[in-house]
């Protein structure tokens, strides 16, 4: 399993849709092809998939957000989805590709439809093992995320379910063992809590969160960070990693 803790007494840093900008298109080539070489610690995606079955990068559902195309991604043929073209003239990139442009590189995909789920679990079942060992596999549906993880295996890394974030929350704010509250973790494969730092005017991310997640093994990875005064502050309070849209993060130094 891989998780993605600090990097030279930082957080690590991630590329979130391959950190674009307003020349580079997200999820793009361009776009992880400049976070790979700047030297970010890691890229974060999202599959979709097409009507015939092909997994593809794309966060989206709806294809029209991104590409001069029309339509939900799902209802559209690979060959149809090969020929729409983002801001920059890319095509939309299947995952077969990406995997194999990016080696070696820890990757953070997030499953963002029940139509993707069962293609992505033949997907990532099919790599060979040293490309499991470099990515951690997310989804914003607890019910998608328990598929995953029955399917694949703990030696396939995942972050926790919504569900088990807060189970995580209870266990810091109420200073209580997140044993106790049933937070898992590396047994069942999850490595991290990927979290915003507020959710619903509640304070998520802070000192006693961080310590909940590392009392059980598990890292921090925040959503998403663009400023560098609060990679400060998390850094301070421990955090693990920051997903980000903004290389200018990279160039942090912790003071001291």
């Amino acid at each position: 399993m891989t998780q993605l803790r600090r990097r030279n007494n930082r957080p690590a840093v991630i590329a979130h849709r391959g950190a674009p900008s307003s020349d580079l298109p997200e999820n793009s080539r361009a776009a992880f092809d400049r976070a790979v070489s700047l030297g970010f610690d890691g890229l974060e995606t999202d599959v979709q998939v097409s009507s015939d079955g092909v997994l593809i990068i794309q966060h989206d559902e709806d294809v029209s957000t991104t590409t001069d195309g029309l339509g939900i991604a799902s209802t559209l043929t690979w060959k149809q989805l090969c020929s729409l073209r983002k801001a920059n003239g890319e095509s939309i990139m299947s995952a077969a590709e990406f995997f194999e442009r990016y080696p070696d590189v820890y990757v953070n995909v997030d499953v963002k439809t029940d139509e993707a789920l069962v293609p992505a679990i033949k997907f990532i079942d099919s790599l060979d093992a040293a490309d499991k060992r470099r990515i951690c596999v997310g989804s914003f549906s607890s019910a998608r995320l328990t598929e995953l993880r029955s399917h694949l295996g703990p030696q396939v890394s995942t972050c926790l379910s919504a569900k088990e974030v807060l189970r995580l929350l209870l266990a810091a704010k109420t200073a209580s063992s997140p044993y106790a509250w049933k937070v898992p973790g590396q047994e069942i494969g999850a490595v991290a809590a990927q979290v915003s730092v507020d959710a619903y005017g509640i304070k998520v991310i802070d000192r006693r969160f961080v310590a909940a997640a590392h009392q059980r093994g598990l890292a921090v990875h925040a959503w998403t960070i663009n400023d560098l005064t609060e990679l400060r502050h998390l850094h301070d309070i421990g955090v693990d990693a920051v997903f980000t849209d903004e290389p200018a993060l990279l160039d942090y130094r912790p003071q001291g």
